[in-house]
């Protein structure tokens, strides 16, 4: 599950920082460490982002579960 929620991380444009804070990593690079921070705004997108892949997910699993509900309907009724 941590494999998938980082990649949905990147592929939502999360900045690093914010994937390593989201995920209890710390960022190797000194430099970057010390000067990076996540900005007020960035949170809020996260959890945005990840609220959406959910009732995609949710939306997606109820239309799938439909389908194979009225497939079995309509071969029972034959």
């Amino acid at each position: 599950m941590r494999h998938s929620h980082k990649t949905w991380l990147i592929a939502d444009g999360i900045p690093d920082v914010a994937q390593a804070r989201r995920l209890g990593h710390r960022i190797p690079d000194a430099i970057q460490d010390i000067y990076s921070h996540v900005a007020p705004e960035v949170e809020p997108r996260l959890l945005e982002a990840l609220q959406q892949r959910w009732i995609d997910t949710v939306t997606a699993l109820r239309a799938t579960h439909a389908q194979a509900l009225n497939a079995h309907l309509q071969l029972t009724a034959a």
